[in-house]
């Protein structure tokens, strides 16, 4: 059986498309945890910071040191899973990218195993990122709360 060229031509179009999008992703994944990270962080930490020379500090409010922490871990939380997160589907469209690439070469595709990536892309969520980044400023927000409610 002659390779076929159509899927030969599908395939090689499938293949870019698939490196567009993890190159895409990767980049705009940088460069928005870095600016989200750094946020989350220079927040709580600046809080911290700014209470070590303080009264309230001093005198055994650790409610908001402790809230301020939070908002650290939970930033660091975010982060984490988010960078899995965008591993994961990095990986998987690597893996469609590699089997676009073997039908280019050979002129046929892998029907089931396309599918089955194809499955996995489209169940991959990233549903606690928004939550984990929203405790991070919230741990900001009570932990300043705190301290207004303490004076």
């Amino acid at each position: 059986m002659a390779p076929n060229t159509e899927t030969k031509a599908a395939s090689i179009h499938y293949a870019s498309y698939y490196g567009d999008i993890r190159r895409h992703l990767s980049t705009e994944f940088a460069s928005e945890i870095k600016w989200l990270t750094a946020s989350l962080f220079a927040l709580n930490a600046g809080g911290i910071a700014s209470l070590a020379g303080t009264t309230i500090f001093a005198g055994g409010n650790a409610l908001p040191v402790f809230l301020f922490w939070l908002g650290i871990l939970s930033a660091f939380a975010f982060v984490r899973y988010s960078l899995r997160k965008t591993l994961q589907f990095v990986s998987i469209i690597s893996s469609l990218k590699e089997q676009y690439i073997l039908g280019a070469v050979s002129g046929e595709l892998n029907g089931q195993v396309i599918a089955e990536l194809e499955k996995q892309k489209d169940a991959l969520t990233t549903k606690l990122s928004g939550p984990l980044s929203v405790c991070s400023f919230m741990a900001f927000t009570a932990a300043l709360l705190a301290i207004g409610l303490g004076k």
